[in-house]
């Protein structure tokens, strides 16, 4: 039961926590429109087995499961939402329940989750991003690989201090599509992990996805300097994919640096920039692969700032691929919005394992968002990022009216944003798509 409230505010105003059947939810009802668009139910039946041993379960797991992705995309970054929203006659119309699910239900049903189920949920987030993919026909990716930071708050299995956050936590891997900022994998690692560790078998599973859904798909991998590894490179040699990584500086490419010097002075209040190709090749290289120098002099500064990249690419030139290599910061951006807006980075469970699980719906809530930016808003509002679109478009509030053969979601007719929800809706309404 919801705890009853009243009051009376200063102009003689009666305020009541009891309105019957309303809901400040009602915008939740495109991204339900837009799963069923792409078969999202679908989607989860196939590819999440959960061993399910309960006797005549008033809630499916699957079912359970949709309503904690549909919690995140609405901004209720705790289970415990739950609670309330149980109450919500939007939410439960959504799920076809007559009362969602509850904190503790949730809490049991995600320590159900095993490390099978782990690779499961990934290929969920794969599946998302294809249908993104098969929409455009794309057949070009530029994949960011990245780590992140999640911080934790007590004795968390497997957290530990990490050294270049100076903090305790995780150090998760990422990856994002630059062009569609669809999250193509995620994994929670310990905090004392470095940046690339395991980074072949995350790709690995990354890239056999897309070269399944293409035959000859072109794939470039970025990735900073923490990720210069000869487990990359050998990984993109097998996959016939190319990268382009930065380097970090040490005293062979220093030295070599320092050979293209052009110690002049001042140089008068104009910027210098010069690029090279250095001959270097460290013993745990298997073959020979182009290392670009950019050499840079500020204004009025006397001595050169260097940069090092490694590419397997042989036919651009050096400024085009540093160009090109800038663009990955738009990787940043992508991590802030799936750890502010989608929670990715929550980590309040001793459990290492239901940390993981949560942060692999919190992907699944990611790409699905996405999905609807990308095909359903206007140009003018795709950037938005999804605190935006739930105060455009999710948080809307509505009556519930029920007749004896249908439900009439009655909305407001003060909803500033009226204009807006009704083109995403009828855009979501008019889309052409195959199930996944």
């Amino acid at each position: 039961m919801t705890t009853l409230h009243e009051s009376t505010l200063f102009n003689n105003i009666k305020l009541i926590n009891n309105g019957g059947e309303f809901t400040g939810e009602a915008g939740m009802v495109l991204v339900n429109e837009l799963m069923t668009k792409i078969g999202f139910d679908s989607l989860l039946r196939k590819n999440i087995h959960i061993n399910d041993q309960r006797h005549s379960p008033k809630y499916e797991y699957l079912t359970i499961l949709k309503q904690v992705i549909l919690q995140i995309i609405a901004g209720y970054k705790h289970d415990v939402a739950a609670n309330q929203l149980q109450y919500d006659p939007l939410f439960n119309l959504l799920l076809e329940q007559d009362k969602a699910a509850s904190q503790p239900t949730i809490s049991r049903f995600i320590s159900q989750f095993t490390t099978e189920n782990i690779q499961e949920l990934e290929t969920v987030i794969r599946k998302l991003a294809t249908k993104l993919f098969e929409y455009h026909n794309q057949q070009q990716f530029i994949i960011d690989v990245d780590s992140t930071h999640a911080d934790t708050y007590g004795h968390q299995e497997k957290a530990n201090y990490n050294a270049h956050y100076q903090t305790n936590g995780y150090h998760p891997l990422v990856a994002f599509d630059s062009s569609s900022g669809q999250l193509l994998g995620v994994k929670l690692r310990p905090g004392n992990r470095y940046t690339s560790t395991g980074v072949g078998t995350f790709l690995r599973s990354i890239l056999n996805e897309y070269r399944s859904y293409s035959c000859d798909p072109d794939i470039l991998i970025r990735g900073d300097s923490g990720f210069a590894t000869p487990e990359l490179y050998d990984l993109c040699d097998e996959q016939n994919c190319h990268f382009i990584v930065k380097a970090k500086a040490n005293h062979r490419l220093q030295y070599l640096a320092e050979e293209h010097d052009v110690y002049g002075g001042s140089n008068n209040g104009v910027a210098e920039t010069y690029y090279y190709e250095l001959a270097y090749r460290p013993g745990t290289w298997k073959q020979q692969y182009r290392v670009i120098l950019k050499s840079t002099k500020a204004p009025d500064e006397l001595l050169f700032n260097h940069t090092f990249l490694i590419t397997n690419l042989s036919e651009l030139s050096s400024d085009k691929l540093f160009k090109i290599y800038d663009k990955r910061g738009n990787a940043e951006n992508y991590i802030k919005e799936a750890k502010l807006g989608f929670f990715l980075d929550k980590t309040d469970s001793h459990s290492y394992l239901t940390n993981a699980i949560h942060m692999l719906i919190s992907a699944i809530a990611y790409n699905v968002v996405q999905i609807l930016k990308q095909l359903a808003l206007p140009a003018g509002e795709a950037n938005n990022g999804v605190m935006a679109l739930r105060f455009k478009l999710f948080h809307v509030p509505a009556k519930i009216i029920h007749h004896a053969r249908k439900t009439i979601v009655q909305l407001s007719k003060a909803n500033v944003f009226d204009r807006l929800f009704w083109q995403v809706l009828h855009r979501i309404q008019s889309l052409q798509l195959t199930n996944i």
